[in-house]
């Protein structure tokens, strides 16, 4: 049954009068599953490289934040959804954090739990802006920021040095990241 279907079939598309509708269906075809494929490379273009700089991290001092955990979220929640950006953005952050651990074994609980629950903060805060790209990740990295700071102060007492690396590091850095390649990752990603 399968096979006369799919002789059917193929002997409709291959039928010369209809030359031009299997050209265009062809086009068609591949080109959903052309911007699917780089969608889905640039996804795992970004995973990799928030595991590298997390990795890289472990060697900077304590406090310094290169992380692109927020570009990936906020990118990927103008592109897609909320959801699907939460989910890219928390697994390449905790495979990056292991990676990170592993090298350089140090690893504790509030620096695993503490920046998923300021993600998930940022995805619904952000999710009620209707900003552009660049002044989306700016206000979501000012909140994080902010969140990072009380969470992180009230379990280990504020230590003033260690926030103010954090804050000198994060926010230029992301303000790089959205300003050189916020839109053009977006457009790709669309």
């Amino acid at each position: 049954m399968r096979k006369k279907i799919f002789r059917n079939v193929a002997s409709f598309f291959l039928n010369k009068k209809n030359f031009y509708l299997t050209i265009a269906v062809a086009v068609v075809l591949f080109a959903i599953l052309f911007s699917q494929i780089r969608s889905a490379i640039l996804v795992l273009l970004l995973i990799g490289l928030t595991v590298a700089l997390k990795f890289f991290e472990s060697y900077l001092p304590r406090g310094v934040n290169i992380d692109p955990s927020l570009f990936v979220l906020i990118v990927l929640m103008k592109a897609y959804n909320l959801p699907l950006a939460l989910a890219v953005t928390i697994v390449s952050f905790l495979i990056g954090i292991i990676v990170k651990g592993f090298a350089t074994s140090r690893m504790s609980g509030e620096n695993i739990i503490f920046p998923p629950i300021g993600y998930i903060a940022v995805g619904f805060f952000i999710s009620f802006f209707q900003l552009g790209i660049f002044m989306t990740g700016m206000v979501a990295v000012v909140f994080y920021s902010a969140l990072m700071t009380l969470l992180f102060g009230l379990a280990y007492g504020f230590p003033i040095f260690d926030i103010f690396i954090f804050w000198i590091t994060i926010v230029p850095f992301n303000y790089w990241l959205f300003a050189s390649f916020g839109q053009t990752v977006l457009s790709l990603l669309s």
